[in-house]
């Protein structure tokens, strides 16, 4: 399964539900608003916590940095950083990826990321019943590009 959590304060309220949901989760796909500098703090507490659950251990992680097309917006390197991944996340794969969903720009190479990344894992650990449950990155785009664009 995969983790999508949008990092929308519309959804505040069902944060604490999340957790139903991390058993058998293969990977996380977290999107920020890039645009949105007030609520990076937030979001790095949200996502370490979250990391630091026992069922995630190791599960790899795609943030979307969307609105990368809005003037102002961070940079991926810069929200890593914010996050507290670059030189501090080792016990997982992980990546921060520039996107536009309304231009749909940096979709699909982050998809792409997580598909290798996830056939890496279920191969490493033989579990190859977590690689026939990795989509194909147009699949995937397919399924999640409406989803991140309506944020």
């Amino acid at each position: 399964m995969v983790l999508y959590l949008p990092n929308d304060s519309i959804l505040i309220l069902s944060r604490p539900y999340w957790r139903c949901y991390f058993p058998n989760t293969s990977a996380i796909i977290y999107v920020i608003d890039s645009a949105d500098h007030a609520r990076i703090g937030t979001s790095r507490t949200e996502l370490l916590t979250m990391l630091a659950e026992e069922e995630l251990k190791g599960v790899p992680l795609l943030v979307f940095c969307n609105k990368q097309d809005i003037e102002g917006a961070l940079k991926p390197e810069d929200i890593s950083e914010q996050l507290g991944l670059a030189g501090g996340e080792k016990t997982r794969p992980w990546s921060v990826r520039g996107s536009s969903a309304k231009k749909g720009e940096g979709l699909e190479e982050g998809l792409d990321w997580y598909v290798v990344k996830c056939l890496i894992v279920s191969i490493g650990s033989f579990s190859f019943s977590k690689a026939c449950a990795c989509y194909s990155a147009e699949v995937m785009l397919n399924r999640i590009s409406p989803l991140i664009t309506s944020l």
